[in-house]
């Protein structure tokens, strides 16, 4: 089996995208045993759900690279990724980890920490196309429509399977990098799909149920006696 795949967006034509294609080679060639660059061709709006089941059928690594183009500092960004893959199952290359320098775009991390908020997820960047998968976690896609929430859905039903998920910082002069999300404003298209998603972070189907509800009783106790009382009167 191949060691990795990467799915690249390509705009137009192969053949016109074939510099940068072959420099991701023979980046991530040095890297890794072996590696397979699968170009994904797009016309019009970049579609990140689509362009990953297409780049699935064929993919054959055992990890799953998903990328932009755009991304300046090829080599250092892919470390960031690489040397921890042992550590999670799905990396995500974030431009909203505290402290990045990206800060001219504030409609991110505004976007991201309400999400990651009403969701309870441990992750600052919901909506970055640049991610490192381990293969399995990318299993069974039944759930991902085509839609702007594809990037989102993704993490919340890999958090519910029980699959670790990490980022690490963007620190890559990657400034232009561009979203696969068209924008990150919320639409009646997101608020449809996030009521659904809180429901499935709220359920027992998640894999981290009982420890959220151990984590909330426990904090809940931290800032009231009363409760703390009645918790240990329950138990005698």
């Amino acid at each position: 089996m191949t060691t990795l795949s990467v799915i690249v967006p390509v705009p137009g034509a192969v053949e016109d995208s074939q510099a940068s294609l072959q420099q991701l080679q023979q980046v991530f060639s040095k890297k890794v045993d072996t590696c397979e660059i699968l170009p994904v061709v797009y016309s019009g709006t970049l579609d990140c759900a689509q362009l990953l089941l297409k780049g699935l059928e064929s993919a054959t690594g055992s990890y799953i690279l998903t990328w932009n183009t755009r991304v300046t500092g090829i080599e250092n960004c892919f470390d960031q990724l690489w040397n921890r893959r042992r550590e999670a199952d799905v990396i995500i290359a974030s431009r909203c980890v505290p402290g990045h320098s990206l800060t001219t775009h504030l409609r991110w991390p505004a976007f991201n920490r309400f999400v990651s908020g009403l969701l309870d997820m441990g992750v600052h960047d919901l909506t970055s196309s640049v991610r490192l998968y381990r293969r399995d976690v990318l299993h069974n896609l039944h759930f991902l429509s085509m839609d702007r929430s594809a990037l989102i859905k993704i993490l919340v039903h890999a958090y519910a399977d029980g699959w670790k998920v990490i980022e690490v910082p963007l620190y890559c002069g990657a400034c232009q990098l561009q979203n696969c999300l068209e924008e990150n404003t919320l639409s009646r298209e997101h608020l449809r799909v996030l009521w659904k998603l809180w429901n499935l972070r709220n359920s027992i189907q998640c894999a981290d149920y009982d420890a959220r509800a151990y984590n909330w009783t426990f904090d809940k106790a931290k800032l009231s006696p009363t409760w703390v009382g009645m918790k240990m009167n329950l138990y005698n």
